[in-house]
C-alpha cells in the first residue's frame, strides 16, 4: 500500500469487449447496462489478491493494490527483466519518495513499452521502481489505482475475478445488478491526481474516514483515531500482537482491541475486533516547514478497509457515480489472527 510522489503515466488503453450487464433492476429502470471490457483473473496469496500480467512481454505477479497510488514494480523484477532503471529527480537529491506504513523507500523509474493487466493496457509509459519493500509481501510489485479505479471496477474476490466497467445511460441508477439489497454510500477520491478512494462508515457512533485498500491484507484502524473513540492500549485488553508491513524496511507494530459497534452503510456489525497501528509512523516528519509536515502527517484518512472486508464482500467502485456499492457473502468481515 506505498504512496508515492507522481511518476509520468503517459497512457493508458483499454480493450474493449462485448458482454453487458443490465442494472437499475432494484428501481425499475432499464436503460442502463454495464459494458463489462475485460476481466481480471484474481489469486489469493494468504489475504493479499494477486492476478498476472505482463511488462514488456514478460510476466509478472502483482499485488491488485487500490491503496497504491501508482502502479509500481520491485527493484528485484525491474533487474530480473533488465528493465533500464534511472534515479527520479526526488532519488537523485537524496529524497526517499515512496512512502509508507514500513518507512521510506527511494523510487526508480523504467520506461515501458507495454504493461498489461488483462483488460488495463497502458503503452509507452514510465513506471515506478520501488527499492525496499517488506520481504513478506507476495508478487513482484502493485497494481495500482491509477490503473485499477480510471474506470468503474466491480470485485468478487471469493470469486476470484475483477471486471472492468463502463456504465452507458446509468446516471444515478442503482448498480449492484447482482443485489437489489447491496449497501451504497459515497465514495470520493483523496484528491485530483490520486484516484484512491475513501468513504466514510461509523466506529462507536463516530464517523471515520476508510480508504478501501485491498493490498492491506486486513483492515486497520490508525492508533490517533482509535484514541479519539476511547479505545487506547492503557484502557483496551489487548486480544493479540503482531506487526505489519509494506514500502520501506521496517515493521509497524499493530494490536487488535473490541469496538462496540461498525456500521457501512446498510451493515452493522456489533462487538468485534479491529487491529490498530500507527499508519503514519512511516511518513516522514523531518520536513524543513511546518506546513510539509502537516501535509505528510495528514494521511486523509483514519483507517484501512482491507482485503478481509473486500473477500467477505461483492463490491463495485462507481468512479463515475462517486459511490462505493457492496453486498456480504459470507465470511470472517475483520481478520485479525494474521
Amino acid at each position: 500500500m506505498p504512496r508515492s510522489s507522481p511518476i509520468r503515466l503517459l497512457a493508458a488503453g483499454f480493450a474493449l469487449g462485448a458482454a453487458l450487464l443490465t442494472a437499475g433492476a432494484a428501481s425499475g429502470a432499464s436503460s442502463c447496462q454495464l459494458a463489462t471490457i475485460g476481466t481480471l483473473p484474481v489469486e489469493l496469496k494468504g489475504w493479499s489478491p494477486t492476478t498476472e500480467g505482463s511488462v514488456n512481454g514478460q510476466p509478472i505477479m502483482a499485488v491488485v493494490d487500490t491503496g497504491s497510488m501508482l502502479t509500481a514494480l520491485t527493484r528485484k523484477f525491474a533487474q530480473r527483466v533488465s528493465l533500464d532503471l534511472r534515479e527520479t529527480e526526488a532519488s537523485a537529491a537524496g529524497v526517499e519518495s515512496a512512502q509508507g506504513v514500513g518507512g521510506h523507500s527511494f523510487v526508480y523509474s523504467a520506461h515501458i513499452n507495454e504493461l498489461a493487466f488483462g483488460p488495463l493496457v497502458a503503452k509507452d509509459v514510465y513506471v515506478g521502481v520501488l527499492s525496499v519493500l517488506d520481504e513478506k509481501l507476495p508478487g513482484d510489485g502493485f497494481l495500482g489505482a491509477d490503473l485499477l479505479l480510471a474506470r468503474d471496477l466491480e470485485m468478487a474476490l471469493q470469486k476470484g475475478e475483477i471486471r472492468v466497467l463502463i456504465p452507458d445511460g446509468c446516471h444515478d441508477e442503482f448498480l449492484a445488478y447482482w443485489d437489489r439489497e447491496a449497501s451504497v454510500v459515497p465514495m470520493s477520491r483523496l484528491s485530483r491526481r490520486d484516484h484512491r478512494q475513501v468513504i466514510t462508515l461509523q466506529i462507536n457512533d463516530t464517523d471515520v474516514r476508510a480508504m478501501i485498500d485491498s493490498g492491506a491484507s486486513r483492515s486497520v484502524i490508525d492508533t490517533a483515531s482509535a484514541a479519539r473513540l476511547g479505545v487506547t492500549r492503557e484502557s483496551s485488553k489487548i486480544l493479540a500482537e503482531d506487526s505489519a508491513g509494506g514500502v520501506g524496511p521496517k515493521r509497524v507494530d499493530t494490536w487488535v482491541a473490541s469496538f462496540r459497534k461498525v456500521v457501512i452503510g446498510r451493515e452493522t456489525i456489533h462487538d468485534t475486533e479491529l487491529a490498530v497501528a500507527d499508519l503514519r509512523s512511516g511518513f516522514r516528519q523531518d520536513a524543513d516547514t511546518t506546513t510539509r509536515i502537516k501535509r505528510r502527517s495528514d494521511l486523509g484518512f483514519d483507517m484501512l478497509l482491507g482485503a478481509d472486508f473486500l473477500k467477505s464482500h461483492r463490491v463495485l467502485f462507481s468512479v463515475k457515480q462517486e459511490r462505493f456499492y457492496f453486498s456480504y457473502v459470507g465470511g470472517h468481515i475483520f481478520a485479525t489472527d494474521h
